[in-house]
């Protein structure tokens, strides 16, 4: 293609660079098939690497932005991250299956048969599927069936029953292997989220210890965080007044994390900076529900708000923050309740 001309593909060319392409992201996502799943390494904006697990996070790192060849790897992008959101697994299953009927449908089309004929086949089995699954709903069964039939140790069995028992229609129970003997179970009444400390320069002195606040103050910020500008002052204002304040971001790094670490050691202030554990578009999303939980103003570019208009009423509010082992709750977070179902109902829909 010439730097001054665009040259446009159809026909076959177009539908062999569609399949190529995507066939590529496929075989990508296809490496983390496995009993228990298998790690991908893939290469950085950065020029560092990052390793992935899931089948739409390494759809989201393979797939180009612009150009002929990103089509493929865009539409299967944003089908593995719905499919990830809508039923929480099973992506990189969904992608080799796709795969599958891709380089089917390019057969029949190349014998002769109607690309359009056979869209609108693989459509109507579409709704077949959705018809037959609608009439295979059921009653669920009590917790208590279900934790028998899953789980064949009648301890950890009673164990998770008790567990969805508690947590009722809404919650969720997460289940975790532990190096001591014995089973124990925690409690959370609130907003959980999967996360990491921003900087290892925060960690408690004390190894294996919770981070824990009462009357915290929340700032989400859907962005990577370098210079907190304006809300210096608001740092300082925390660490003199002794108010607690929780940062979450899609990272903190340079002269922000500096200045976090600095009031907290000079100045005591009691902050905890946590990046979302996902990445891409479901850490926009995990931030975006936290802010509405917490009721915090989500800053974030794509409603013009950056940290330099940010105002101490943005801010949300929790009872309580911990923070331990990879996971922080916000108890009693102070969101609307208005806005939380709203948002429960779009999810569910």
């Amino acid at each position: 293609m010439d730097s001054n001309q665009a040259r446009v593909v159809i026909g076959a060319e177009a539908r062999q660079c569609l399949l190529a392409s995507t066939l590529r992201s496929i075989r990508a996502v296809c490496f983390s098939l496995g009993p228990h799943g298998r790690t991908v390494v893939h290469d950085t904006e950065s020029g560092g690497f990052g390793m992935a697990t899931d089948g739409s996070v390494i759809a989201q790192e393979v797939a180009d932005l612009t150009g002929p060849h990103s089509l493929g790897p865009r539409i299967l992008k944003e089908l593995l991250f719905d499919a990830r959101r809508d039923l929480g697994d099973g992506s990189a299953r969904l992608a080799c299956s796709l795969g599958a009927i891709l380089r089917e449908g390019h057969k029949q089309i190349a014998a002769g048969h109607s690309a359009g004929r056979l869209a609108d086949e693989i459509v109507r089995a579409g709704r077949q599927a959705q018809d037959l699954l609608a009439r295979q709903v059921c009653t669920a069964p009590d917790p208590a069936a279900i934790a028998d039939t899953a789980i064949t140790d009648a301890e950890v069995a009673k164990a998770v029953s008790d567990a969805l028992t508690r947590v009722g229609e809404h919650g969720v129970v997460d289940i975790k292997e532990q190096p001591q003997h014995g089973i124990t179970s925690q409690l959370g009444i609130g907003y959980t989220l999967d996360a990491a400390l921003v900087s290892q320069q925060l960690e408690p002195a004390a190894p294996a210890t919770a981070i824990e606040f009462d009357d915290v103050f929340v700032l989400v910020v859907d962005d990577i965080i370098s210079d907190f500008g304006r809300l210096t002052p608001v740092l300082e204002g925390f660490a003199t007044r002794g108010k607690a304040l929780a940062v979450i971001a899609r990272d903190v790094t340079g002269a922000a994390l500096d200045g976090i670490v600095r009031n907290r050691n000079e100045l005591g202030l009691r902050i905890l900076a946590l990046k979302p554990k996902d990445v891409s578009t479901r850490a926009g999303h995990v931030l975006e529900d936290l802010a509405i939980a917490t009721g915090a103003t989500l800053i974030s570019i794509d409603v013009g708000l950056t940290l330099n208009n940010t105002k101490p009423s943005m801010l949300g509010r929790a009872k309580r923050v911990r923070f331990e082992a990879g996971r922080a709750l916000f108890s009693e977070p102070a969101g609307e309740r208005i806005s939380i179902d709203r948002r429960r109902a779009g999810l569910l829909a």
